[in-house]
């Protein structure tokens, strides 16, 4: 299995606070706060997986755990990078019973000839190829990203989403906007 099983990612659970994770012997530093979330990062993770550069961890404020995102190494050479994204969209693919949409789109990669244009059009979101699975019952989905930051390398992130994201997000903006008014005296 590609970093999850029925009920881990990366032997992490949905709902879990960072200091359950790091009672488990992870290592976790803060990276940003907000209104309703925090972000966590960890270079490593026991049950992680050889692609990964490092690891975001996203909690909510009572509800914990609920996004892990996997920030691949990096890629100097464009075949290397599809042929990777191709394998783990494979593995992914077999593992949830193929994906959500279709996967045939890393093959559009292949009509980049040269690295600089690849890189320079990840790096402007040009390249609409988001692979996504469905990880069953209450367990969420995953999503296959292939990106560049400089536009002269490129890295996959592979992100796991709970299932609760959508409506905790949702909850949270309500939130946000009702003490909002309630601060300009509307409410």
């Amino acid at each position: 299995t590609l970093g999850a099983s029925k009920s881990k990612t990366f032997g992490l659970g949905w709902g879990e606070t960072p200091e359950e994770i790091e009672g488990k012997g992870e290592v976790l530093v803060k990276r940003r706060e907000s209104e309703s979330s925090e972000l966590w990062l960890a270079t490593s993770l026991k049950e992680g997986i050889s692609l990964a550069h490092y690891y975001n961890l996203t909690f909510y404020e009572g509800h914990g755990l609920q996004m892990v995102a996997m920030i691949g190494k990096s890629y100097s050479k464009p075949e290397t990078a599809i042929k990777d994204a191709k394998t783990y969209v494979k593995m992914l693919a077999d593992q949830y019973n193929d994906p959500a949409e279709n996967y045939d789109c890393l093959d559009t990669y292949n009509h980049w000839r040269r690295s600089d244009d690849l890189f320079r059009d990840l790096k402007k979101r040009q390249v609409p190829c988001y692979p996504s699975f469905n990880r069953g019952s209450d367990m969420g989905k995953v999503y296959l990203r292939l990106n560049s930051d400089s536009g002269r390398d490129a890295y996959l992130t592979i992100t796991y989403v709970s299932d609760s994201l959508d409506e905790i997000s949702e909850e949270a903006k309500k939130n946000k906007e009702a003490e909002r008014m309630q601060d300009e005296g509307k409410l």
